[in-house]
């Protein structure tokens, strides 16, 4: 995850996406929070955002992607086809 000073230091490279806040970058990709998606309260507000491709939605928040992360041991955890956010929420009741 970023420091307060990477934060400033690479929100210079998402000009092109100024709605999103990066908060993690490796493989040429970055983790970044959809501002748009939190403003409108929506749980699934992670997305990729490479250089070659728009910024697909990773359907997570962060809680989730911790999860999946430690559980998948950095593998590309965030092409499993497993339940969003909202979806993960609503099974347990916590909406």
């Amino acid at each position: 995850m970023f420091s307060i000073k990477e934060l400033i230091e690479n929100l210079f490279y998402m000009e092109v996406y100024p709605v999103f806040l990066p908060i993690r970058s490796a493989d040429d990709q970055y983790l970044a929070i959809s501002l748009e998606a939190i403003e409108n309260k929506d749980p699934n507000y992670l997305y990729r955002i490479d250089n070659n491709e728009g910024p697909p939605a990773l359907t997570l928040n962060f809680h989730l992607f911790l999860n999946r992360y430690v559980a998948a041991q950095g593998a590309t955890f965030y092409e499993w086809p497993i339940y969003s956010a909202a979806g993960r929420y609503y099974l347990e009741g916590d909406e």
